[in-house]
């Protein structure tokens, strides 16, 4: 005999999963409709995020809150800032040189390259890399001219909006999340606020940590680099950060750019060493640095943050990507509370 509490149970479940795929759609509708709005929006939730507790502790020493969400944000732009001072010019500097690199450890696998079945043997590596690069620069000059003078004024009014958005994140964050949460209906109330605060938490802590982790390989494996003697260890080493953004795909990527660079200036040793770095670094990082700074509410296991990448890239392009992880994150806390619900009942 079927238990009746085990089918409403599972009938709760089940429209619990429904409710999230529904929010999910949309999202993604949302998104993809007018992505000059919600973009900017959706992206100032997450420094928000990372920097509230910095604003309650300054606002707890009675700092102003709207002054206190003011210093904060300037605080992360002059730190975003100061690192692009830094490093874009560094790279630029030895762009011309890492390209040579690239192009001639593609050079050293077009044999492997010709060997595959399906591709022509006159193909290689850099043919095509020009014939990708082709496909996204076709049109007339004209067009093109505009539509780059479009890309950047949407460019520019999506950042003000951001960082207009994240003021007031900061500053009336709470007043916003009671405005939402007086939707919901008072019977669910109580367990809608629950889960938010663990999903805010989620996803400031995410942020925190993913930084600081991004900082700790560039650092390391720029000093290995440089240690190797490496000619372009510098845009390696930012290539490394940004790609620290996209756990573990952004890690896989940008640690074989490092190492076919250092193969076409080494040689075999040396990119087996660059290899070893790598690894090791990463090692440390996943097995050392993340479990401290991060924490279990905010892990996943690695094959679901690839999915998640995957997924995200597919559906949305790079900004998909990036908002993949801690959207699965927020979605794992979900499933956690519900599960919860479920052992207590």
């Amino acid at each position: 005999m079927v238990d009746r509490d085990q089918v409403l149970r599972a009938g709760q479940t089940a429209w619990a999963v429904i409710g999230i795929v529904v929010v999910a759609a949309g999202v993604y509708y949302a998104l993809s409709s007018v992505p000059v709005l919600t973009v900017p929006l959706l992206l100032a939730l997450f420094p928000a995020a990372a920097l509230t507790p910095a604003v309650a502790w300054m606002h707890a020493r009675k700092v102003p809150r709207w002054l206190a969400a003011v210093i904060a944000e300037i605080g992360a732009l002059a730190v975003i800032g100061g690192l692009i001072a830094v490093a874009v010019p560094l790279f630029v500097a030895e762009l011309p040189s890492l390209i040579d690199s690239l192009t001639r450890s593609f050079a050293e696998l077009r044999s492997l390259v010709r060997g595959f079945p399906g591709i022509p043997s006159d193909t290689s590596l850099q043919a095509m890399a020009e014939r990708l690069l082709q496909r996204f620069t076709e049109g007339d000059g004209l067009g093109s001219a505009l539509g780059i003078t479009r890309n950047i004024a949407v460019a520019g009014a999506g950042i003000v909006l951001l960082l207009v958005a994240l003021f007031f994140f900061l500053y009336q964050g709470d007043w916003l999340a009671g405005g939402v949460l007086r939707l919901v209906p008072s019977a669910r109330r109580e367990a809608t606020t629950t889960v938010a605060t663990r999903i805010w938490f989620t996803i400031g802590a995410y942020f925190r940590s993913l930084f600081i982790i991004a900082v700790f390989d560039a650092v390391l494996i720029g000093i290995g680099l440089v240690i190797l003697g490496v000619p372009v260890a510098v845009p390696l080493a930012l290539l490394v950060f940004f790609g620290g953004f996209f756990p573990y795909v952004g890690a896989l990527v940008s640690g074989m750019v490092a190492v076919l660079v250092a193969f076409a200036d080494g040689g075999l040793g040396i990119a087996l060493a660059a290899a070893a770095i790598v690894v090791g670094v990463q090692a440390v990082e996943g097995n050392v640095l993340e479990p401290l700074i991060a924490g279990r509410m905010v892990r996943l296991p690695a094959f679901v943050v690839i999915i998640a990448i995957t997924l995200g890239g597919a559906l949305l392009g790079v900004f998909g990507a990036f908002i993949a992880v801690p959207a699965a994150a927020a979605i794992a806390r979900v499933g956690e509370f519900v599960a919860e619900r479920e052992e207590q009942t």
